[in-house]
């Protein structure tokens, strides 16, 4: 029977086995066939070949084991460390490129020209100039007096506020808004009155009071003296004018003052004058001297004038003056 194979002695390697004295690191066999064992020690020390049959004879054997399996590959490595960057490298040498070629002449192509531009800013005014006072003139000889008219304000100092021309019948003149630049004011009428009567009387309100607040005394001329007072009344009665029956063409004029309108210590005080002609006979012309008083100390901004009853005829002029 064959024999089995002897247990490999793992506590006894196979150089002390084989009485060498030294642990071998490689036992093999030789690769021509001849069946010689190779022991290959440590490094630094010489490799042995042995017969077997010499070392039958020795009393001595050396086994042979089969290669192991191969072991299991090991872990992964760790990642070394990135390399530290390196040093810039020396700045090359200067090139040197070739000169290009001169391009040609461009042509010179003129220019469209541009609108004309915003006018400048005035100038500063210049310095006043200097003027020679001329020499006075001769004085003019001295005119001819003129006549006077009835319509003229009666003194100089009388200016022209305002007036109106009446039309479609109308029924009274109000100036409003009068300016506190004149002393005195003073209504002036010349007309006719539509009322069929020989004469109206031409009346005052102020600042559009039409209250028992005022007091009025009338003195007419024809053929007699005629007086009448009056108090507490609703108006300041002034002159006659000519009524619808009086001769056609006839008008009358009359004047009305009124003193201080403006002031606000006194109450307001009228004088009224006037003329009228009813008739064409020798005593039919008849004069009008009268006044009254508006018991307020407020100044006057607004006066309406009207005839008693009845409307202006159309053409009636009425004229408000201011008195310095």
């Amino acid at each position: 029977m064959p024999q089995k194979p002897r247990k490999r002695d793992l506590t006894n390697p196979p150089g002390q086995q084989a009485g060498l004295g030294y642990v071998p690191t490689r036992v093999s066999r030789d690769g021509d066939g001849g069946g010689d064992i190779i022991i290959s020690g440590p490094p630094g020390n010489v490799s042995i070949t042995l017969n077997p049959s010499v070392l039958a004879r020795m009393g001595a054997g050396i086994g042979l084991g089969q290669d192991g399996d191969a072991g299991d590959p090991g872990p992964p490595g760790v990642r070394g460390e990135t390399g530290l960057t390196g040093a810039t490298g020396a700045q090359g040498p200067q090139g040197f490129g070739i000169d290009g070629i001169d391009g040609e002449d461009g042509i010179a192509i003129p220019g469209v020209q541009g609108p004309p531009g915003n006018p400048g800013a005035t100038g500063p005014t210049g310095a006043p100039g200097f003027y020679a006072l001329g020499l006075d003139g001769a004085d003019g000889e001295e005119g001819p007096m003129g006549m006077p008219s009835p319509l003229a304000p009666p003194t100089a100092s009388c200016v022209l506020i305002t007036e109106v021309i009446t039309a479609s019948s109308q029924a009274s003149v109000t100036f409003s808004s009068i300016a506190t630049i004149y002393r005195d004011l003073e209504v002036v009428v010349r007309g006719r009155g539509t009322q069929s009567v020989t004469e109206i009387d031409i009346d005052l309100q102020f600042n559009g009071d039409t209250g028992n607040n005022y007091d009025e005394q009338t003195s007419y001329l024809y053929n007699s003296t005629f007086n009448a007072v009056s108090h507490g009344v609703g108006r300041i009665k002034g002159p006659n004018i000519a009524g619808a029956s009086a001769t056609s063409g006839v008008p009358g004029f009359i004047r009305m003052k009124i003193g201080d309108y403006r002031g606000t210590v006194f109450f307001k005080a009228v004088f009224c004058h006037g003329y009228w002609r009813p008739g064409t006979g020798a005593g039919d012309g008849t004069s009008f001297v009268g006044g009254g008083l508006w018991r307020s100390t407020a100044a006057i901004n607004a006066v309406k004038v009207f005839p008693s009853a009845g409307n202006f005829v159309d053409g009636t002029v009425v004229s408000l003056y201011g008195i310095m």
